[in-house]
This record gives structure tokens, sequence and C-alpha cells, in this order.
């Protein structure tokens, strides 16, 4: 994968042999300044908006180059999955996942469970067939949202389950609101 906000990897496999066995592997470009999980995240600071526009700006342009241009979906689009270079330019990464839309068409729909829990749209939880371009744009939401507050949106993954998401799936915001941020003050949170 070469494309606008993609990691680099090198034309050549190398591989080299020892004690009988083969081993392979594949060099990419050096993203200098980690990823964006350890930039914000695990700063434990928000970012606020005008650096998270910047990055965000970054990581959708890249995405867009895949979905558009590449007919690729990522799948496990995260802050871990988004490395910073010299300059601070983002880089996508971890393609493992990914896979290929139909020639032409941006509505492929997929089957398997794939991704991180926390970035994962709740059709994916469900074991339903899913538009893997909607399943990015999920993982983007929960990515701006992770940048610009400095805590992810969901305890544990987006289903009714969730204390948080259930909130958000019944459109009580204030209760969300006030229970993210009594559990991220270290308040006791209610159910």
């Amino acid at each position: 994968m070469h494309g606008p906000g993609t990691i680099n990897f090198t034309p050549d496999e190398s591989s080299y042999t020892d004690l009988n066995r083969i081993t392979h592997f594949i060099l990419m470009e050096q993203a200098h300044n980690g990823d964006l999980f350890d930039y914000s995240l695990g700063v434990k600071s928000a970012m606020g908006e005008n650096l998270a526009r910047h990055f965000f700006k970054q990581i959708l342009d890249a995405v867009d180059y895949l979905h558009s241009k590449a007919k690729v979906v990522h799948r496990d689009l995260k802050l871990e999955n988004i490395l910073l270079d010299k300059n601070f330019e983002i880089k996508l990464c971890d393609f493992t996942l990914s896979k290929t839309l139909a020639e032409g068409s941006m509505i492929g729909v997929f089957y398997t469970n794939a991704g991180t829990e926390l970035y994962m749209a709740p059709e994916v939880h469900e074991g339903k067939p899913y538009r893997g371009v909607a399943a990015d744009i999920f993982a983007l939401g929960v990515t701006l949202f992770a940048l610009v507050t400095g805590v992810m949106p969901f305890e544990k993954r987006a289903e009714k389950d969730d204390m948080l998401y259930s909130f958000i799936y019944r459109g009580e915001w204030d209760s969300y609101w006030e229970c993210l941020s009594k559990m991220y003050n270290g308040e006791k949170q209610f159910n």
C-alpha cells in the first residue's frame, strides 16, 4: 500500500537464514514520533479541537484515499494504527485486517468480526453483515472523540450493555456527559 497518509514499505522483501531456518521481514518507513495513542491518550490529556482538527484532516484524507482510490477498507482504524512521522504527519499502518472492495463499488459488505472492540461499530459486535466503509467511519468517530476529549467514548465497546453507549443509543446526552465526567474525574459511577 502506497498512498497519501499510509506507511510506506520498501519494495524488496528481505530474508536471512539462521540455523536452517529462513526468516522473512518487511521494512517500512520509520515513524519517529510513535502513534497517536501515545501522543494523545497515553499522556492522559485532551489535545483540544485545533490540534485534533489538524491530525483528523490528515486521517480523513488517508481514509478517503483508501476507500475511493485504493478500494480498500481498513477495518482496524484506531489511535494505535495511526503513526506520526518526523514531521508529525500521520501515517496509517497495520493493514492486516483490511479488505478490498468490489471494483467500482463503495458498498462492500463483510461478515467477519474484525477490529478492536473500542472502535468497532455495533453491527460488527452483533455479528450482523456490515458495510466496511461504514465501519471505518464509525471508528473515525471514536478516534475523533478520543483526540478531542482525551478519553474513549465507551467503557468497553459500542453495545447496549455498555453503560456509556446505552446513553448514546437512547439519546440521553446529559446523562452520558454526566456519567463520562464522573468516570474520568474519579467519582463513583451510577447505573
